[in-house]
């Protein structure tokens, strides 16, 4: 098949490419500031034709053209796998908008990944009326953990990092090629890019950055055109040393208690 580009944002620093950073984020530890995290002004405006998949940052706010609202909710909490939601209504996978929201940059000087999360779900919130909680459920999962043999992986040059705005090296992931991907982020986009049935978790002890190589097929998309190209579960162990391995324990997961169609501008 044709390698195509997967835009589904773990980061919403980086909307070009599946990038991801490993925290997750919510309102309850992004850092104290002096004024409130809210933009100055948004608008928000339903659409018709989809054209992208989150919300991304701008140098005086965000913006989003033509994203269902379940993935710009999935990106205001730095949190995009499907295991990972609960109750969300069916309508916020149809429901396309385009966003603009703006605050004065001469007084949001330097946010972080976490300040701009937290001013996008203040955001949600007042014109969604958004309420998310987090909880912990206990839930089949794959534990990513190094196989027999040790892992194959090449440390990524860090003289030659890309990184995001605010300078932070982040996990560069296509469907076959991770370059200067953690362990922790890798484990993140898997279930997405690789089209998992659960959430992997990070148990390889593995911490530095690598670059490396995937060729598997996936169910219902055939294989990538590689004489490599085998079942994920035996290309993980064949190529980079590292395999997944069934479990169920508990699983830290957001709910979505209520949303509604946008207020106004």
């Amino acid at each position: 098949m044709t390698i195509a580009r997967v835009v589904l944002l773990a980061s919403i620093l980086s909307p070009c490419i599946y990038s991801v950073h490993a925290q997750t984020t919510s309102q309850q530890n992004v850092p104290t500031v002096s004024k409130p995290l809210v933009f100055d002004v948004a608008t928000i405006r339903p659409v018709k034709e989809r054209r992208g998949s989150g919300i991304w940052a701008t140098g005086d706010g965000a913006k989003a053209t033509g994203s269902p609202l379940k993935w710009i909710i999935r990106t205001a909490y730095n949190e995009n796998r499907d295991a990972a939601w609960f109750g969300e209504p069916e309508w916020t996978d149809a429901a396309l908008y385009d966003i603009e929201a703006k605050f004065d940059p001469s007084v949001y000087k330097d946010l972080t990944d976490d300040q701009r999360l937290a001013m996008i779900q203040a955001l949600l919130a007042d014109r969604f009326k958004l309420a998310v909680h987090r909880e912990t459920r206990v839930l089949p999962f794959y534990a990513l953990v190094v196989a027999k043999g040790g892992p194959k992986l090449r440390e990524s040059d860090a003289s030659h990092y890309m990184v995001d705005a605010l300078n932070k090296p982040y996990c560069r992931a296509g469907l076959t090629n991770f370059r200067q991907c953690t362990m922790a982020e890798f484990a993140k986009a898997a279930p997405s890019i690789l089209r998992l049935d659960r959430m992997v978790e990070d148990r390889t002890d593995l911490t530095g950055r690598y670059d490396f190589e995937l060729h598997y097929t996936t169910p219902g998309m055939g294989t990538d055109g590689s004489p490599d190209a085998i079942s994920v579960f035996d290309a993980l162990p064949a190529q980079i040393g590292l395999r997944l391995e069934p479990a169920q324990g508990p699983v830290s997961v957001f709910v979505v208690d209520h949303v509604e169609r946008p207020t106004e501008n």
